[in-house]
């Protein structure tokens, strides 16, 4: 019997994943979008058929973008528009739960702030104040997301409102609570990034873990991470995560197959940005500004990097480079992005002498 451990694991990893963005799409069936908005807030027969049409602009315009991926991105606006146009429909009653229920369940939010609320609660055990100080924040960062105006920036820029956020909900918590919260991941309502579950899914991605390897492997992340928490600001300034982390490779390294290991040593922390990484190596090499200060490029090393991920192959990061030139050597700090739709894209290099490149 398959075990039962790597659906599991892929499950824990995905995790409750953000609200959809897309409330419809080209292919919607309107009928049963207006069925579903008529059971959540009870329509008139006049506001059935001003529904039904304002759902039929929207698609019309929708259908009107030549691509999946514009219909993504550039339909936002669209779906905001229709979204605020139905709300005007709604009398105040309907509107107050328009207003707080999720896309998926017909109404006009995307962030389903009841559900984040309730999780939180159940991890930390929130008291009453404190729950309405956590929807009230929710409700905050749904509001910042509302106003990007295209899914790519939902994406990229999100991610510094969703920190935000995580920082204002550790505010309110007592230090038991901030305890907990600090160390369970994100996924699970916390606001951890660090996640044992998700790194053992990344190295079953790069090498294709057996049944008997997975658990063992999700106990090796487990126990480095809990390491990496105790250690001081100094330590891990010195070095030792870098220890901890190369010892949990060993680890995991020394439970693999050799057809494993030779998957593994090409890609030991299941990164999913090799190719970003390549792209910026290549960059260094090339790139005019930085041969302006360390010559032609003969070695290019990296020594550290900052990496988000944010869903449908989104990213932003940083990379530290070490190029070494034929005029000379520096260190170099590459900023960039990757939106769902378009190449990697160099945003800003830092020389590490407080000077700006042009990218």
């Amino acid at each position: 019997m398959k075990s039962c451990l790597r659906p599991l694991l892929a499950a824990l990893a995905v995790g409750l994943a953000l609200v959809p963005a897309i409330a419809f799409g080209a292919g919607m069936n309107i009928d049963a979008a207006v069925d579903r908005l008529d059971k959540l807030v009870s329509l008139t027969v006049d506001q059935r058929i001003q529904v039904a049409g304002i759902y039929a602009n929207a698609l019309d315009a929708l259908k009107a973008f030549p691509s999946q991926e514009e219909r993504m991105n550039k339909g936002v606006p669209i779906r905001q528009q229709a979204r605020a146009q139905i709300r005007a429909l709604l009398t105040p009653a309907q509107q107050k739960i328009y207003d707080i229920t999720p896309l998926r369940l017909g109404g006009g939010t995307l962030l389903d702030i009841n559900a984040a609320v309730e999780r939180l609660d159940t991890l930390v055990n929130l008291t009453t104040d404190q729950a309405v100080q956590a929807a009230a924040i929710f409700t905050l960062q749904n509001d910042a997301m509302e106003a990007f105006p295209t899914l790519e920036d939902r994406i990229m820029k999100g991610m510094d409102v969703r920190q935000d956020t995580r920082a204002q909900i550790r505010a309110i918590l007592t230090p038991e609570q901030q305890q907990i919260y600090n160390t369970t991941p994100v996924r699970l309502g916390g606001g951890s990034l660090l996640d044992p579950a998700a790194i053992e899914s990344r190295i079953d991605k790069v090498v294709t873990l057996t049944d008997d390897q997975i658990a063992p492997v999700a106990a090796i992340y487990q126990k480095a991470i809990d390491t990496f928490r105790a250690l001081s600001a100094d330590d891990r300034a010195n070095g030792e995560a870098a220890a901890i982390q190369k010892s949990a490779q060993a680890q995991v390294r020394a439970l693999l197959t050799p057809e494993q290991q030779q998957k593994f040593d090409a890609n030991p922390t299941g990164s999913e940005d090799l190719a970003e990484r390549a792209f910026v190596s290549v960059f260094l090499r090339t790139a005019p500004a930085v041969t302006a200060r360390v010559g032609a490029a003969t070695r290019v090393v990296q020594t550290g990097y900052l990496v988000h991920l944010a869903g449908l192959k989104a990213m932003k990061g940083n990379y530290v480079f070490y190029v070494q030139g034929s005029a000379g050597a520096a260190k170099f700090k590459v900023y960039w992005e990757k939106s769902p739709f378009a190449p990697i894209k160099i945003v800003k290099i830092e020389d590490f002498v407080g000077g700006i490149i042009p990218p």
